[in-house]
């Protein structure tokens, strides 16, 4: 079918070539081949004039306006017809979403208000930062720690064992239910990232499923947790690590793939130092 040049799109950048493979839009799907449909000419073209310049007059010369000439008729040679690529994209306008808030939407929008100014605010302490999330509805155990920085999307969501830290600028997207045992801790910067999209449905529906952080595990500074991930007890998820799957019982998920599994261990503690309680004790 013959396309207006109006259907025609001149990108400004490289061309692939006629025929070229095209990405695929997921795994295991065949690649697609761009397609191209002639051009109209060309029109002509005034050579270039010499150009003024803070230095005087300056004339570039036949070696530029070849130049130019030549990315010009490139460009009008080989038009990339984008109607005619057949990719299967989402149809976002048919986004339904379809989560279940759990509060109505005033209380969201106090927690919203709130939480900006008091617990995501950069004010230090901790125990107005407990009051106000368990005020909302999350269960707060004894000793915990919020730094200041924390976002929590859902308070009524949360549930947070006795003396776990949660560091500054972390934040808990908890569309779904999440909870951290005892004595663990989240450091700077984390994202618990509980909610998902279904890439192959035309309409993006979300997905979502909760996170598990089990007794004395340790997220490290910008680690990221998946949807539906549960850390064991003991396990760490290392600097900047992304975790996707499950993490066994004191399992070090390191952000370099060429580093070798590791294993935490935990040393018995210094003779006269003052006992550690049995929430965080890891047994060898």
């Amino acid at each position: 079918m013959e396309r207006t040049p109006s259907e025609t799109w001149h990108p400004g950048g490289a061309l692939p070539e006629a025929g070229a493979l095209y990405p695929a839009a997921g795994a295991g799907t065949a690649a697609r081949r761009l397609s191209f449909v002639p051009a109209t000419p060309a029109p002509s073209r005034a050579p270039l004039a010499p150009r003024a310049t803070p230095w005087g007059v300056r004339d570039d010369g036949d070696a530029e306006r070849a130049r130019a000439d030549a990315d010009a008729a490139r460009i009008d040679a080989h038009p990339v017809d984008v109607t005619a690529v057949d990719i299967a994209v989402p149809d976002l306008a048919s986004y339904r979403g379809g989560l279940d808030r759990g509060r109505p939407a005033f209380v969201e929008a106090l927690w919203m208000v709130l939480s900006a100014l008091f617990v995501a605010s950069f004010v230090p302490g901790s125990r107005h930062r407990r009051w106000l999330l368990a005020l909302f509805g999350a269960r707060i155990g004894r000793g915990v720690v919020v730094k200041p920085g924390v976002r929590v999307k859902f308070p009524w969501r949360l549930a947070v064992g006795d003396h776990s830290w949660l560091g500054e600028g972390a934040w808990i997207d908890n569309i779904v239910p999440v909870t951290i045992g005892a004595h663990a801790c989240l450091s700077q910067g984390v994202y618990l990232c509980t909610g998902n999209h279904d890439w192959s449905r035309p309409g993006f529906d979300l997905r979502a499923a909760p996170i598990t952080v089990a007794d004395g595990a340790w997220i490290g500074a910008r680690a990221v947790v998946g949807p539906g991930v549960a850390v064991g007890r003991g396990a760490i998820v290392a600097l900047g690590a992304v975790a996707m799957r499950d993490l066994a019982e004191r399992e070090i998920l390191a952000a370099v793939a060429a580093t070798a599994p590791q294993r935490r261990t935990i040393r018995p503690p210094d003779p006269g130092a003052p006992p550690t309680p049995a929430a965080a004790q890891v047994t060898p």
